[in-house]
Protein backbone atom coordinates (compact mmCIF):
# COMPACT_ATOMS: atom_id res chain seq x y z
CA UNK A 1 0.00 0.00 0.00
CA UNK A 2 1.15 3.62 -0.52
CA UNK A 3 2.86 5.56 2.25
CA UNK A 4 0.11 6.56 4.69
CA UNK A 5 -0.49 9.93 6.31
CA UNK A 6 0.82 8.49 9.58
CA UNK A 7 4.01 7.32 7.85
CA UNK A 8 4.69 10.52 5.91
CA UNK A 9 6.32 12.39 8.84
CA UNK A 10 8.92 9.61 9.06
CA UNK A 11 9.65 9.97 5.36
CA UNK A 12 9.97 13.74 5.66
CA UNK A 13 12.15 13.69 8.76
CA UNK A 14 14.45 10.94 7.47
CA UNK A 15 15.04 12.85 4.22
CA UNK A 16 15.61 16.11 6.11
CA UNK A 17 18.29 14.36 8.12
CA UNK A 18 20.29 13.50 4.98
CA UNK A 19 22.81 15.57 3.11
CA UNK A 20 22.22 16.23 -0.57
CA UNK A 21 24.77 13.53 -1.42
CA UNK A 22 23.06 11.03 0.87
CA UNK A 23 19.60 11.81 -0.55
CA UNK A 24 20.95 11.00 -3.99
CA UNK A 25 21.51 7.42 -2.79
CA UNK A 26 17.91 6.95 -1.62
CA UNK A 27 15.05 5.80 -3.88
CA UNK A 28 11.30 6.09 -3.43
CA UNK A 29 11.19 2.39 -2.59
CA UNK A 30 13.43 2.92 0.42
CA UNK A 31 10.53 4.80 1.99
CA UNK A 32 8.60 1.51 2.09
CA UNK A 33 11.54 -0.61 3.20
CA UNK A 34 13.01 1.62 5.89
CA UNK A 35 9.93 3.41 7.26
CA UNK A 36 8.04 0.14 7.67
CA UNK A 37 11.06 -1.91 8.59
CA UNK A 38 11.67 0.30 11.62
CA UNK A 39 8.07 0.77 12.75
CA UNK A 40 8.58 -1.38 15.87
CA UNK A 41 11.84 0.29 16.92
CA UNK A 42 11.94 2.70 19.84
CA UNK A 43 12.39 5.62 19.51
CA UNK A 44 11.04 5.03 16.01
CA UNK A 45 11.82 8.43 14.50
CA UNK A 46 15.41 8.48 15.72
CA UNK A 47 16.09 4.91 14.62
CA UNK A 48 14.47 5.47 11.21
CA UNK A 49 16.57 8.57 10.51
CA UNK A 50 19.70 6.74 11.66
CA UNK A 51 18.94 3.76 9.42
CA UNK A 52 18.37 5.92 6.35
CA UNK A 53 21.74 7.63 6.90
CA UNK A 54 23.48 4.29 7.44
CA UNK A 55 22.05 2.84 4.21
CA UNK A 56 22.95 5.93 2.18
CA UNK A 57 26.52 5.95 3.50
CA UNK A 58 26.93 2.22 2.87
CA UNK A 59 25.75 2.56 -0.72
CA UNK A 60 28.28 5.32 -1.26
CA UNK A 61 31.08 3.26 0.29
CA UNK A 62 30.49 0.11 -1.79
CA UNK A 63 29.62 1.88 -5.05
CA UNK A 64 26.04 0.63 -5.12
CA UNK A 65 25.20 2.98 -8.00
CA UNK A 66 27.10 0.55 -10.25
CA UNK A 67 25.72 -2.70 -8.81
CA UNK A 68 23.34 -3.31 -11.72
CA UNK A 69 25.60 -1.98 -14.46
CA UNK A 70 29.08 -3.31 -13.69
CA UNK A 71 30.32 -6.78 -12.84
CA UNK A 72 32.64 -6.86 -9.86
CA UNK A 73 35.96 -8.65 -10.21
CA UNK A 74 35.18 -11.54 -7.85
CA UNK A 75 31.49 -11.89 -8.72
CA UNK A 76 31.60 -15.31 -10.39
CA UNK A 77 33.76 -16.73 -7.61
CA UNK A 78 31.41 -15.44 -4.91
CA UNK A 79 28.28 -16.85 -6.58
CA UNK A 80 29.99 -20.22 -6.96
CA UNK A 81 30.76 -20.22 -3.25
CA UNK A 82 27.25 -19.13 -2.26
CA UNK A 83 24.72 -20.36 -4.88
CA UNK A 84 21.18 -19.10 -4.54
CA UNK A 85 18.14 -19.20 -6.83
CA UNK A 86 14.74 -17.59 -7.29
CA UNK A 87 11.86 -20.01 -7.82
CA UNK A 88 8.12 -19.30 -7.96
CA UNK A 89 5.72 -17.22 -5.84
CA UNK A 90 3.25 -17.72 -3.03
CA UNK A 91 -0.44 -16.91 -3.38
CA UNK A 92 0.23 -13.31 -2.35
CA UNK A 93 2.85 -12.76 -5.02
CA UNK A 94 5.99 -12.97 -2.89
CA UNK A 95 8.93 -14.56 -4.70
CA UNK A 96 10.40 -17.75 -3.22
CA UNK A 97 14.18 -17.84 -2.88
CA UNK A 98 16.10 -20.96 -1.97
CA UNK A 99 19.55 -21.88 -0.72
CA UNK A 100 21.12 -25.17 0.30
CA UNK A 101 23.53 -24.42 3.12
CA UNK A 102 25.36 -27.70 2.53
CA UNK A 103 26.43 -26.35 -0.87
CA UNK A 104 27.77 -23.06 0.50
CA UNK A 105 31.57 -23.14 0.52
CA UNK A 106 32.19 -21.43 3.86
CA UNK A 107 35.92 -22.21 3.74
CA UNK A 108 36.17 -20.35 0.45
CA UNK A 109 34.16 -17.44 1.81
CA UNK A 110 36.47 -17.21 4.81
CA UNK A 111 39.41 -16.77 2.44
CA UNK A 112 37.80 -13.82 0.61
CA UNK A 113 38.44 -10.20 1.49
CA UNK A 114 35.56 -9.52 3.88
CA UNK A 115 34.65 -6.05 2.59
CA UNK A 116 34.52 -7.31 -0.99
CA UNK A 117 32.50 -10.38 0.02
CA UNK A 118 29.89 -8.23 1.77
CA UNK A 119 29.79 -5.79 -1.16
CA UNK A 120 29.11 -8.74 -3.47
CA UNK A 121 26.29 -9.85 -1.20
CA UNK A 122 24.94 -6.31 -1.39
CA UNK A 123 25.09 -6.48 -5.17
CA UNK A 124 23.19 -9.78 -5.07
CA UNK A 125 20.53 -8.32 -2.78
CA UNK A 126 20.21 -5.30 -5.06
CA UNK A 127 19.51 -7.58 -8.02
CA UNK A 128 16.88 -9.47 -6.00
CA UNK A 129 15.28 -6.21 -4.90
CA UNK A 130 15.17 -4.84 -8.44
CA UNK A 131 13.71 -8.13 -9.68
CA UNK A 132 10.86 -7.72 -7.18
CA UNK A 133 10.36 -4.05 -8.05
CA UNK A 134 10.16 -4.87 -11.76
CA UNK A 135 7.50 -7.49 -11.04
CA UNK A 136 5.54 -5.01 -8.92
CA UNK A 137 5.63 -2.35 -11.61
CA UNK A 138 4.57 -4.77 -14.33
CA UNK A 139 1.64 -6.21 -12.36
CA UNK A 140 0.68 -3.22 -10.24
CA UNK A 141 0.75 -5.51 -7.22
CA UNK A 142 3.01 -4.20 -4.44
CA UNK A 143 4.95 -7.16 -3.13
CA UNK A 144 8.41 -6.05 -2.07
CA UNK A 145 9.13 -8.94 0.27
CA UNK A 146 10.27 -12.46 -0.52
CA UNK A 147 10.20 -15.84 1.18
CA UNK A 148 13.42 -17.76 1.81
CA UNK A 149 13.80 -21.53 2.05
CA UNK A 150 16.98 -22.58 3.83
CA UNK A 151 17.92 -26.26 3.47
CA UNK A 152 20.23 -27.49 6.24
CA UNK A 153 20.64 -30.99 4.82
CA UNK A 154 24.24 -32.12 5.08
CA UNK A 155 25.28 -29.45 7.55
CA UNK A 156 27.03 -30.26 10.80
CA UNK A 157 28.00 -28.91 14.19
CA UNK A 158 30.72 -26.72 12.66
CA UNK A 159 28.08 -24.19 11.59
CA UNK A 160 27.22 -23.50 15.23
CA UNK A 161 30.55 -21.94 16.04
CA UNK A 162 33.79 -20.48 14.79
CA UNK A 163 34.57 -18.79 11.51
CA UNK A 164 31.92 -20.62 9.47
CA UNK A 165 29.04 -19.38 11.57
CA UNK A 166 30.58 -15.93 11.67
CA UNK A 167 30.91 -15.59 7.90
CA UNK A 168 27.32 -16.78 7.31
CA UNK A 169 26.03 -14.34 9.93
CA UNK A 170 27.89 -11.44 8.32
CA UNK A 171 26.59 -12.26 4.85
CA UNK A 172 23.02 -12.55 6.14
CA UNK A 173 23.61 -9.34 8.08
CA UNK A 174 23.89 -7.37 4.85
CA UNK A 175 20.22 -8.08 4.21
CA UNK A 176 19.13 -7.14 7.71
CA UNK A 177 21.16 -3.94 7.88
CA UNK A 178 20.88 -2.52 4.37
CA UNK A 179 17.76 -4.19 2.93
CA UNK A 180 15.20 -3.97 5.76
CA UNK A 181 11.62 -5.17 5.41
CA UNK A 182 12.57 -7.46 2.52
CA UNK A 183 11.68 -10.87 4.00
CA UNK A 184 8.14 -12.23 4.30
CA UNK A 185 8.78 -15.73 5.66
CA UNK A 186 11.79 -17.95 6.34
CA UNK A 187 11.40 -21.73 6.14
CA UNK A 188 14.30 -23.77 7.51
CA UNK A 189 14.05 -27.42 6.45
CA UNK A 190 15.93 -30.64 7.20
CA UNK A 191 16.91 -29.05 10.49
CA UNK A 192 19.03 -31.28 12.77
CA UNK A 193 17.82 -31.58 16.35
CA UNK A 194 20.78 -29.59 17.67
CA UNK A 195 19.74 -26.59 15.55
CA UNK A 196 16.14 -26.81 16.75
CA UNK A 197 17.38 -26.96 20.34
CA UNK A 198 19.62 -23.94 19.74
CA UNK A 199 16.69 -22.00 18.24
CA UNK A 200 14.56 -22.76 21.29
CA UNK A 201 17.26 -21.18 23.47
CA UNK A 202 17.83 -17.99 21.46
CA UNK A 203 14.23 -17.47 20.30
CA UNK A 204 13.15 -15.47 23.39
CA UNK A 205 15.95 -12.96 22.73
CA UNK A 206 14.92 -12.29 19.14
CA UNK A 207 12.51 -9.51 18.16
CA UNK A 208 8.91 -10.85 18.02
CA UNK A 209 8.50 -9.61 14.44
CA UNK A 210 11.50 -11.70 13.37
CA UNK A 211 10.32 -14.68 15.41
CA UNK A 212 7.03 -14.69 13.54
CA UNK A 213 8.81 -14.97 10.20
CA UNK A 214 10.98 -17.99 11.07
CA UNK A 215 9.56 -21.50 10.67
CA UNK A 216 11.82 -24.44 11.52
CA UNK A 217 11.10 -28.01 10.44
CA UNK A 218 12.86 -31.31 10.78
CA UNK A 219 11.65 -32.60 7.42
CA UNK A 220 10.50 -31.35 4.02
CA UNK A 221 7.18 -33.20 4.35
CA UNK A 222 6.37 -31.39 7.58
CA UNK A 223 7.22 -28.03 6.00
CA UNK A 224 5.18 -28.60 2.83
CA UNK A 225 1.95 -28.85 4.82
CA UNK A 226 2.49 -25.36 6.22
CA UNK A 227 3.70 -23.93 2.91
CA UNK A 228 0.40 -25.00 1.36
CA UNK A 229 -1.38 -22.70 3.82
CA UNK A 230 0.67 -19.80 2.42
CA UNK A 231 -0.29 -20.81 -1.07
CA UNK A 232 3.12 -22.13 -2.05
CA UNK A 233 2.36 -25.06 -4.34
CA UNK A 234 4.89 -27.69 -5.55
CA UNK A 235 5.21 -26.04 -8.97
CA UNK A 236 6.62 -22.96 -7.20
CA UNK A 237 9.21 -24.90 -5.19
CA UNK A 238 12.66 -26.38 -5.97
CA UNK A 239 13.07 -30.13 -6.41
CA UNK A 240 15.06 -30.37 -3.16
CA UNK A 241 11.97 -29.05 -1.36
CA UNK A 242 9.48 -31.43 -2.95
CA UNK A 243 8.71 -29.20 -5.93
CA UNK A 244 9.18 -29.04 -9.69
CA UNK A 245 10.33 -25.46 -10.29
CA UNK A 246 13.80 -25.30 -11.91
CA UNK A 247 14.36 -21.75 -10.68
CA UNK A 248 16.77 -19.14 -11.99
CA UNK A 249 20.14 -18.44 -10.43
CA UNK A 250 20.41 -15.06 -8.74
CA UNK A 251 23.75 -14.65 -10.51
CA UNK A 252 21.93 -14.98 -13.86
CA UNK A 253 19.39 -12.34 -12.79
CA UNK A 254 22.25 -10.03 -11.89
CA UNK A 255 24.10 -10.71 -15.14
CA UNK A 256 20.94 -9.88 -17.10
CA UNK A 257 20.71 -6.47 -15.46
CA UNK A 258 24.39 -5.79 -16.12
CA UNK A 259 23.99 -6.83 -19.76
CA UNK A 260 21.22 -4.22 -20.12
CA UNK A 261 23.56 -1.60 -18.70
Amino acid sequence: SPISADEQPYVDMSLQGLTEAQRAKITKYDHFFVIRGYQTYDPRMEETVKAMKMIADWRDKVGADNFLTQKRENSEHFHQLWPESIYGKDKYGHYVLGMQVGKINTDGLCEMDEEEMLALQGQKMTAITQHKIDACESTGNQRYKHTIIVDLKGTGMSLLGGKKRGVIQRVFGVGGDYFPESVWKIYVINTPFVFRAAWAVVRPWIHPVTQAKVNIYGSVKECLKNMEKEGITPDQLPEWCGGTNPGVKVSDVLDAYIAKG
